[in-house]
């Protein structure tokens, strides 16, 4: 068939009659036999026709195997590129949607066995998901400084003796406790340690919270020691003092309360942490 072509006086119009697949097959007896003419009108065709995603990737594998070149191959390589990209794109997206309603549904979430399920299932997808983008880490900060915010309106309400929705510190704490692991986990938690560092409001206050809640408050403490003691947080010297200035007697004070209430305490972990501050 091929070799009836090279006779064709309209290979082009010929050609469209054609589908995907058969101008492939036309395509690599061209190539093979050096017929040029036959090899720019299946490269022109391949560039404008429609393709189904089974046939992008013969496509994409018949050219690299192929190795031609030419503008014709380069804008046909090109779209292939662009439709994967495009592709990716769209689940990248649809992805991170789901992880972002999920990540609010925790943290406004009532239901505390259900928030505690779906903490779980939203930290293996992003284990799991090679999504690293910037969006994602804006994403997780910007939850972070959420929670810190309302935390901090709770903490000091308690502190003066308002002990109304006093049980948001420990839900807020919490929170902060589990956005803190997956910033660790992605290594930007670097900004949230120094906000943290500079809670001096809130490090005064300590004192006039009742232990039962604020060793919650604690417990973010000890990880940010446990993150710099396993060098998964580097920062500066002083930033690494500030946050003893501020935090340290705070957790020496609520140590006892974490043993007793916290379910695999790695004080060992948290020594180290200190020692390495």
């Amino acid at each position: 068939y091929t070799l009836k072509l090279m006779y064709c006086r309209d290979l082009r119009r010929r050609l469209m009659r054609e589908n995907v697949p058969k101008v492939l097959g036309i395509l690599k007896v061209s190539a093979a036999i050096g017929f040029d003419a036959g090899v720019l009108s299946c490269l022109e065709y391949l560039e404008a026709a429609p393709w189904s995603a089974d046939e992008e990737e013969k496509v994409a594998s018949l050219l690299s195997e192929l190795h031609l070149k030419g503008i014709n191959a380069s804008e046909v390589l090109q779209r292939v590129c662009l439709d994967n990209t495009a592709a990716a794109e769209q689940n990248i997206d649809e992805n991170e949607k789901v992880i972002l309603k999920l990540l609010s549904v925790i943290l406004e979430g009532k239901d505390e066995k259900a928030r505690r399920d779906m903490k779980g299932l939203v930290s293996r997808m992003l284990c799991d998901s090679a999504n690293q983008n910037d969006l994602m880490e804006e994403s997780l900060c910007s939850a972070g400084e959420g929670c810190l915010q309302k935390l901090r309106h709770h903490f000091l309400r308690a502190a003066a003796s308002d002990l109304l929705d006093v049980d948001q510190i420990a839900r807020q704490a919490d929170n902060l406790h589990w956005i803190l692991d997956m910033l660790i986990d992605r290594q930007i938690a670097e900004d949230f340690l120094k906000t943290w560092a500079s809670q001096s409001e809130m490090s005064k206050a300590h004192s006039r919270v009742p232990p039962l809640y604020r060793f919650e408050v604690s417990r973010v403490t000890a990880r940010l020691f446990v993150g710099i003691g396993k060098r998964q947080v580097l920062v500066s010297k002083d930033v690494r003092c500030l946050l003893l200035q501020t935090w340290l007697v705070p957790l020496y004070d609520d140590f006892g309360w974490m043993r007793r209430a916290s379910k695999g305490l790695d004080c060992h972990s948290i020594e180290d942490g200190l020692s390495n501050t």
